[in-house]
């Protein structure tokens, strides 16, 4: 019911975007900016990549309050170098007490009492007309955006997103656009010393040595799934080869949602070379093994955008998805193998997808993913 009522409700405000679309603009006054607002609805690669902005609007304006609204609450959190740049996080349930397009609105609505002056809205795609009709209703005068084809025109500044570009910079853009400078475009992340212990404290649980070549593995997706996860069986047959040719320990790793996913995988490979850690970390131990690990290997998704900031080297697997949103330029320790050469692009309103884009993985030899890694498996950290 929910979807009857959303969907249509989204497509009027999408179709009112192009002639409403300059009735919100509005003229920035930096000078007044005292309580901002830093608005994500996206995974976990999407929150990393506000990580930059953040740090810019902490430069920039060093005496207002920064606030977040992400999925995430502490546990992502955890891995921003400078936690005391964010004064307070709050969390977005969308599949759970925000589920409701009622309990949406109330939510906006409370949110309006903190008395936002900027809201800083870097969402795309699906939720770009969501994002910015909630950031209306919190009410800040000041509302930084995309738009595309009339989606987003509720921002009071925005930029037209443009899908054959780097998703950060396009987010740090946005913040050129009302005079913030940007010093460093690099995502930056740390490893809390509790994810260190746990680090210790597993290498020698599995009596892992040091000088053990250590490959950590993602074969789950959050976000559409079932259009970007490579097939688990050639993950295993994938696995089942590595540990076979160069004796490496492979760990599996995922969220809660993903055991079942990495159990098939296990229990296929059955190798005492195969650890499964699928929904038995949080995000900072899963950063933890990612950052000690000599390689990782995974789909287009959040653990894939840590090992990259995390500088490991790493393979990524995309199917019809362009890995130049998501993956920075000349980036030496990353290869991208993509399924499909289709220009297909996610961040788009309304996306729509069909049977020949949930195929196009399963293009993807076992083969071709071997002589890819040939590049990183001889090589040590």
């Amino acid at each position: 019911m929910k979807e009857l009522i959303k969907k249509p409700l989204l497509r009027i405000v999408y179709l009112l975007g192009i002639p409403c679309r300059h009735l919100f603009k509005k003229q920035f006054q930096k000078e007044k900016i005292q309580q901002i607002l830093v608005f994500q609805l996206g995974g976990i690669g999407d929150v990393l990549r506000i990580f930059p902005a953040i740090i810019a609007l902490r430069n920039n304006f060093p005496h207002a309050t920064i606030s977040t609204l992400t999925e995430f609450g502490d546990e992502l959190f955890d891995l921003f170098p400078y936690p005391h740049a964010i004064s307070e996080k709050y969390c977005y349930d969308p599949r759970g007490k925000h589920k409701s397009i009622l309990n949406k609105f109330r939510f906006s609505r409370s949110l309006s009492r903190k008395n936002f002056d900027l809201i800083y809205n870097a969402n795309r795609g699906n939720v770009i007309i969501e994002a910015s009709i909630m950031a209306f209703i919190v009410g800040a005068p000041h509302r930084l955006g995309f738009e595309k084809n009339g989606a987003g025109f509720l921002n009071t500044v925005r930029i037209t997103f443009k899908y054959d570009r780097y998703i950060l910079e396009q987010n740090l853009d946005l913040l050129s656009k009302i005079d913030v400078k940007t010093e460093d475009q690099d995502i930056h992340i740390q490893i809390p010393e509790r994810g260190k212990v746990f680090l210790d404290t597993f290498l020698k649980k599995y009596t892992i040595p040091a000088e053990n070549f250590f490959i950590t593995v993602h074969p789950g997706a959050k976000h559409d799934g079932q259009y970007r996860m490579w097939p688990l069986e050639k993950y295993s047959q994938l696995i089942r080869k590595i540990i076979t040719r160069h004796k490496a320990i492979v760990i599996l790793i995922g969220s809660k949602a993903e055991t079942a996913i990495a159990s098939v995988i296990s229990s296929t490979v059955q190798s005492r070379n195969l650890i499964n850690t699928a929904g038995q970390t949080t995000i900072p131990q899963m950063a933890a093994l990612i950052s000690n690990s000599n390689l990782f290997i995974g789909n287009d998704s959040g653990p894939l955008h840590i090992a990259i900031a995390l500088k490991v080297p790493s393979l990524g697997i995309f199917s019809f998805t362009a890995p130049e949103q998501v993956i920075p330029v000349h980036q030496e320790h990353v290869i991208t193998i993509k399924a499909c050469n289709k220009p297909a692009y996610t961040h788009q309103p309304f996306l729509k997808f069909n049977q020949h884009d949930r195929k196009a993985l399963e293009q993807i030899s076992v083969q071709e993913v071997l002589e890819a890694l040939d590049k990183f498996l001889p090589l040590k950290r």
